[in-house]
């Protein structure tokens, strides 16, 4: 208990006096007021650390914790998906560009074991529209076998 006591007066004086330098270092009266309000705040500080240490107290700030691991995106399907999207411009250009009418064009493409192929090509067509033509624009526009499928709006 006097070890503490002698501890906490020592400390204490000693702050004093790098205060005391402090001030009497800084004249400016800008800098004199921020010197002033650190050094009032490092004397308290120094008069309580030796009370907490008595008492057994121990405070630890809570920290806030991470969130959980963020999944990483699938690269493979992200991959596909940009290609099949890229393909079904690319069809739906090709039908423009025949004078085809259409309402959608959806290209499926299909990965295993690394290698990827076109699964199917599906174009709808307002009825009445030329299916086979749009077969064989579609079929072009892909330049690969692939199995191109052309439905009326509606079925």
């Amino acid at each position: 208990m006097m070890e503490t006591l002698r501890a906490c007066i020592f400390s204490l004086c000693a702050a004093c006096v790098v205060v005391g330098i402090l001030e009497r270092v800084s004249m400016s009266r800008g800098r004199f007021s921020v010197i002033k309000l650190v050094g009032t705040l490092y004397i308290l500080a120094t008069v309580f650390v030796p009370f907490k240490e008595m008492a057994g107290f121990q405070w630890t700030p809570e920290l806030p914790t991470m969130p959980g691991a963020v999944e990483t995106p699938d690269t493979a399907r992200l991959v596909l998906t940009a290609a099949e999207q890229a393909l079904a411009t690319q069809v739906g250009r090709a039908l423009e560009g025949a004078g085809i009418p259409f309402r959608a064009v959806e290209v499926v493409l299909d990965e295993q074991a690394g290698d990827v192929a076109l699964r199917r090509v599906t174009v709808i067509v307002p009825a009445g529209a030329d299916t086979q033509a749009a077969a064989q624009t579609a079929a072009q526009a892909i330049g690969a076998q692939a199995p191109v499928e052309v439905r009326g709006e509606g079925t």
